[in-house]
Formats: structure tokens, C-alpha cells, sequence
């Protein structure tokens, strides 16, 4: 294909019924990767990152082909909590607590073992659209869930003082396995999707990361690193 058409890439994204694992699968020339920056390394979380990809390659006047053929759909499913596990969040998550705040928000606080802090208002995007007084003027009902703020708010916590996890009013700790995987994951989503709609906002297709370092290429869960 490559031999004939310069200006095209090959994606799942668009197509019906697609699967989850298989959105990252994208196929494009070398030249049109670099032309557009390749990943937004901002992205330091879980998933996005091959959607934005996506959109930068469209908005540089790359055209899309989808990838049809079920022999190159398939891939090895993996759960919520094995996509964020080995971040540097997941792997130190000591607490979750939440908080209510009305019938379309709540304020999720996230507690670190280096007692730091990330916490934000999820929204409920539905809800939120019918009963917020203020709506923002680029609110979007793309998605389900949101959180208010522009990114997660970072802070500390403490055993003793002022900022004792005992002083938190209102808060209430999630217990449930289930419920940290599914807010970490949201947290992993979150991060990335607002690095994402701030490229679509401003039309950015080509993107400078400020540090580039070269790496190894696997194939699939070969231990040993291609030669390129």
C-alpha cells in the first residue's frame, strides 16, 4: 500500500465494533510520524495517546485507511487494572477517598505512599448538562465523565498536623478493590484525554516534545530488542 499512496495511515479507530485492545494498532510511514512529532510525551498515562496521534495525522492531511481484516484485530485482552498497574500511580496508590458534592459530582482524592495527593470533581456529563447552573462554553457531551478542574490539583498529606487523612471532612474511604482500579483508571484517562482536547482545541497537529531520547523497539514479548 505504502508503495502506492505517501499520504495515508492505517487505523482501528474508526472501525465498527471495534475492540479496546486493538486501538493503538496504527500504521503509517516513518516520514509521516516524524513530520507530526510522533506521540505527545506530556501523555504520561494510560490511554489517548493513540487517539490523538490519530487526529494530528488527519489534521497534517494524512488520510485514513481502517483496518478491516480480522486477522489483524485480535490481540491478548488485559484488564483495567494491568493497564495502569505498572505506572508509577498505580503501583503507589495507598488511598482513595471520595466526596459528595450534589447529584452530578463528587471530589475524588487520590493518596500516594510518598504522601502526595491528586484530586479533582468528577462530573457526570449528562447529569451536569441538565442540572449545572454555569455549563462551560466548551463543554462537551463526547464522553460520560469529566472532572471540572482544568488537570488533577497536586498536594500532600501527612500522620500528623494539619493535613492528618483524620482532619479530611466529608470524605469517605473507598474499601473496594473494584472502585480504586475503576477511579485510577478515570485518573490514567483523564490525564491524557485533557492533553488531547487541548491539541484538538488549539488545531495542533505537529507537536515538540522537549526531550527526545532513543530507545529500544520489541517485537510482541521478545526480550530482546530489535536492530533498526
Amino acid at each position: 500500500m505504502f508503495n502506492n499512496m505517501q499520504d495515508v495511515f492505517l487505523t482501528t479507530y474508526y472501525v465498527p465494533l471495534r475492540k479496546n485492545d486493538v486501538l493503538g494498532r496504527i500504521c503509517m510511514l516513518k516520514s509521516s510520524f516524524l513530520n507530526i512529532g510522533g506521540y505527545d510525551e506530556r501523555m504520561k498515562h494510560y490511554g489517548f495517546e493513540d487517539i490523538d496521534l490519530i487526529h494530528r495525522l488527519e489534521r497534517s492531511g494524512i488520510n485514513k485507511v481502517d483496518i478491516t481484516n480480522p486477522l489483524f484485530l485480535n490481540a491478548i485482552q488485559h484488564s483495567n487494572k494491568e493497564r495502569t498497574l505498572n505506572s508509577k500511580e498505580g503501583s503507589s496508590l495507598k488511598d482513595l477517598y471520595i466526596r459528595y458534592i450534589n447529584g452530578y459530582s463528587s471530589q475524588l482524592l487520590f493518596l500516594f505512599h510518598d504522601y502526595t495527593t491528586m484530586s479533582g470533581t468528577m462530573i457526570n456529563n449528562i447529569l451536569f448538562s441538565k442540572l449545572g447552573a454555569n455549563t462551560p462554553s466548551n463543554f462537551s457531551l463526547r464522553y460520560n465523565y469529566s472532572i471540572l478542574e482544568n488537570s488533577w490539583e497536586s498536594g500532600v498529606w501527612s500522620t500528623d498536623g494539619t493535613r492528618k487523612i483524620s482532619n479530611l471532612k466529608n470524605f469517605y474511604r473507598i474499601e473496594s478493590k473494584y472502585l480504586r482500579e475503576e477511579a485510577m483508571f478515570f485518573y490514567h484517562q483523564i490525564s491524557n484525554r485533557m492533553i488531547m482536547e487541548e491539541n484538538t482545541r488549539k488545531g495542533i497537529s505537529f507537536v515538540k516534545n522537549e526531550i527526545q531520547k532513543k530507545g529500544n523497539l520489541y517485537k510482541n514479548f521478545s526480550p530482546i530488542p530489535l536492530e533498526v
